[in-house]
């Protein structure tokens, strides 16, 4: 998309007095030398991704000597077509200005032109825009934060040159924790989607609904979720591990405390791999400690790890029943079994 020229050539020397007055009243201080762009501030507007955005500015030398330039300079996303060697006394030449516009978002940058020993900056183009998909969602990554037992609700919208032209249809949630609802276009917005969590689970859930657009250009669109939901059961540490080489009578402690009131653990048992567990007495606070041995004369002499589980069962209304990852490393040095700590 060519912007062209800013302003006709008839209201030319108006709109260069009133430009440099505005660029001069921003006072930069970068500005060591005389030249002047008009405008000082380009505004590219919302552009279509990968459009061509690009824009013609003028810039001047009001002065009485002659300026050499540095060549082009760019910024992440903006840049200059050409620029000249130089620029002539009291001479006024066109410039243009380029743009991405492949990538979604805010463009904000500030194009400088140097002079030709890059010690000073002559000119300083600020140039500002936002990109748009052909179509997509107004959000990039919906975040759910459902307390225990309730439900947390977030809406996405539509957005994009052709999404009015979108017939979308839901292809996959992206898992069972979210409900996904068609929303009907409104106070004039285009319609979109409401994603609904329960926090029935405890812990951290993601996935990616996938949309079917009926766009031949843009076919499907994928918009990544999270849900959280809070604990307040706490496993301390949530995943022991055992150095096997001085593990077996050596114990390991693992304390479970829960911030729900009353709590107290019915059991600690190990339901899978080489190893035992003993049910501590609980503190004053309710919270108990677990200790884990490992048993090394059920681990193969050729082993070099084990995995195991713990299943902890409370009265923790969230997670009553609990299972810990355990993990063991190293060879097992049967020769010598190490007392306990």
């Amino acid at each position: 998309m060519r912007l062209g020229p800013l302003f006709p050539q008839s209201s030319w020397w108006l709109a260069l007095g009133l430009a440099v007055l505005g660029c001069r009243a921003q006072g930069n201080p970068a500005l060591k030398r005389g030249l002047e762009l008009v405008p000082c501030h380009l505004d590219l507007g919302v552009l279509t991704q990968n459009a061509t955005a690009r824009a013609d500015v003028q810039l001047h030398n009001p002065g009485a000597s002659a300026v050499r330039l540095a060549s082009g300079a760019s910024t992440t996303r903006c840049r200059w077509k050409v620029l000249p060697d130089a620029i002539a006394a009291r001479t006024t030449i066109p410039l243009a200005v380029a743009c991405q516009s492949d990538l979604l978002g805010r463009i904000e940058e500030e194009l400088t032109i140097l002079d030709a020993t890059r010690a000073d900056v002559v000119a300083a183009l600020r140039v500002v825009g936002s990109v748009e998909p052909i179509i997509g969602f107004d959000t990039s990554f919906v975040d759910l934060r459902p307390e225990f037992g309730q439900t947390t609700s977030a809406d996405v919208h539509l957005v994009g040159k052709r999404a009015l032209e979108a017939a979308p249809t839901v292809i996959t949630t992206g898992g069972d924790v979210v409900r996904v609802a068609r929303l009907a276009p409104a106070a004039g917005r285009i319609g979109g989607f409401r994603l609904s969590c329960r926090g029935d689970r405890v812990g951290m859930h993601a996935g990616s609904m996938v949309v079917d657009t009926g766009i031949a250009d843009k076919p499907q669109l994928t918009l990544s979720w999270g849900c959280r939901v809070p604990a307040t059961l706490a496993i301390e540490p949530s995943n022991p591990y055992f150095n096997l080489r001085v593990s077996g009578d050596r114990p390991t402690t693992i304390v479970v405390r829960s911030s729900q009131s009353g709590f107290r653990v019915g059991s600690a048992r190990i339901i899978e791999g080489p190893f035992r567990a003993t049910l501590g007495r609980p503190g004053p606070d309710g919270s108990t400690p677990v200790t884990v041995r490992v048993n090394n004369d059920e681990i193969p002499d050729e082993a070099r790890a084990v995995t195991g589980r713990l299943l902890i069962e409370s009265s923790d209304e969230r997670e009553p029943r609990k299972e810990v990852p355990l993990f063991g490393f190293g060879k097992v040095n049967k020769a010598d079994r190490p007392a306990s700590n």
